[in-house]
């Protein structure tokens, strides 16, 4: 299982996030494969019957919609961060970090919601099952696209 999960994140579909700077239709595309592959690897990990899949999935769709819409926000941040890095001030370096600190617990507050559905819609188990492969993808591709990232300090480091 890991070694599918691997493959999804070492696939990079956020490498482009950096490099992309605002094709919204790469984004799209790059974030429908995920979808995808995510929803290939939870149907391998979760088992549902046919009493839990339907609700099961009908939420998950309801929950990637949430995500998806924060996850576009986050990138919206990271493409103004790369645009403006040459002409980053104090100021503009805390609002960017302020929204993107705003943008977690946002996420969180996602996770925390939903993890709750999914537990009244197929128990405990299944339920952290899902949001420990969801927080690994995402831990993974957060670290990708921060590892593509200059840090705020070597551009001050440069004044």
């Amino acid at each position: 299982m890991k070694k599918a999960i691997l493959l999804i994140a070492a696939w990079g579909c956020f490498s482009f996030a950096v490099r992309a700077q605002g094709d919204k239709e790469d984004v799209r595309i790059a974030m429908a494969l995920l979808n995808k592959q995510k929803k290939a690897i939870i149907s391998q990990s979760i088992p549902l019957d046919e009493a839990h899949s339907s609700g099961f999935w009908k939420l998950y769709d309801s929950y990637e919609d949430g995500y998806n819409k924060l996850l576009t926000e986050r990138i919206g941040y990271i493409e103004q961060y790369v645009r403006q890095y040459d002409s980053l001030n104090d100021a503009t370096a805390a609002r960017l970090a302020e929204h993107i600190l705003d943008n977690t617990r946002r996420l969180d507050q996602l996770h925390a919601t939903y993890f709750v559905r999914f537990k009244k819609t197929v128990g405990g188990t299944k339920a952290a099952t899902l949001f420990q492969l969801e927080l690994y993808i995402q831990t993974d591709l957060q670290h990708r696209m921060q590892k593509q990232l200059p840090l705020i300090a070597e551009k001050m480091a440069d004044h």
